[in-house]
């Protein structure tokens, strides 16, 4: 009766909550921090609430990486979806994705890189998602009217120019950020998109019009 009565006691707690106290330490203190009891500190727990969810830490390790690769990849994929064919809207929607960070969280993408030098699985996931990203920014070169190996190599240099800026961290506003997108266009597209120069509130007015075919509820 007692041990029903302290089970009955416990709150019992998502697996999507256990997650996001997990992304958030990630994301603050690295992967090193992402410990039973921190975790179930942050949720005002006891460490007994989390293994009445999980059998142990790298379950849910598991469950963070799938949340990291549902949340931070998805608006990727929704810039070609929801863009329909038109190349050049699906590089304006990612522009948009990555430049105003709609959506997606680039110290989630830091964190993960961190915890990749340390584990495999991370390692895998990361190299997993690198591809897949990679390979959809060069499926919207292609549509824009770039040849196989063009593209692929136009998507290696956006790809790998933003995981550089994450990773250094670099110090720049948004409005800074979204005059020098021109200048990039220019470089990968030829032009082809058309932005306006020097402009950031146009520039952010041209990545926010980009017309969407979302599916009618």
């Amino acid at each position: 009766m007692g041990l029903r009565n302290e089970q009955e006691a416990k709150p019992v707690l998502s697996r999507s909550q256990w997650v996001s106290a997990a992304r958030t330490i990630l994301i603050a203190s690295g992967i090193e921090s992402v410990k039973v009891r921190k975790i179930s500190e942050k949720l005002g727990v006891t460490t007994g609430a989390f293994y009445y969810i999980y059998k142990n830490l790298e379950e849910l390790h598991g469950d963070l990486l799938m949340d990291w690769r549902k949340r931070n990849t998805a608006p990727f994929t929704n810039a070609v979806e929801e863009t329909g064919s038109d190349g050049r809207a699906q590089l304006l929607a990612l522009g948009r994705v990555i430049m105003l960070e709609e959506d997606y969280d680039s110290a989630y993408d830091n964190a993960v890189r961190g915890w990749a030098h340390k584990s495999c699985l991370a390692r895998e996931a990361l190299e997993e998602i690198n591809r897949y990203r990679i390979d959809l920014i060069s499926s919207m070169f292609e549509t824009v009217g770039f040849d196989r190996k063009s593209a692929r190599v136009r998507s290696k240099v956006y790809y790998f120019h933003q995981v550089g800026y994450q990773a250094l961290r670099v110090d720049e506003s948004v409005d800074a950020r979204l005059m020098n997108a021109p200048y990039y266009s220019q470089i990968l597209t030829g032009g082809i998109e058309q932005y306006p120069f020097d402009d950031p509130t146009a520039v952010r007015k041209m990545l926010m019009d980009v017309p969407l075919n979302k599916k009618q509820a």
